[in-house]
């Protein structure tokens, strides 16, 4: 059986929320990463959706001097048309 780490505040339907604050991390004087927490509203109803309907793939890959599995699985979406959840088209639009 497979676990997935589960949030307490991400029930409901998942949206983008456009009014989460965003926070400014520095990480040098010339570069830094933005964090908006809460972006995304209703995550474990997208986390379900996903487990559930794509097809995930675990790849291996030639490390050192042998080959060995990925240590995740993943997922290719060749175009917006084909992105297994409708937040997903919002997401990539927002990015």
């Amino acid at each position: 059986m497979v676990l997935h780490q589960r949030s307490l505040f991400a029930t409901g339907t998942p949206a983008l929320r456009g009014d989460a604050p965003v926070e400014r991390r520095w990480l040098t004087d010339r570069a830094w990463v933005d964090v908006r927490r809460g972006w995304v509203d209703g995550t474990d109803g997208l986390l379900d959706h996903l487990v559930a309907e794509v097809t995930w793939h675990q790849g291996r890959r030639h490390m050192y001097d042998r080959m060995v599995d990925d240590p995740r699985l993943s997922h290719w979406c060749r175009n917006e048309a084909a992105l297994p959840h409708p937040v997903l088209t919002d997401i990539a639009t927002a990015l």
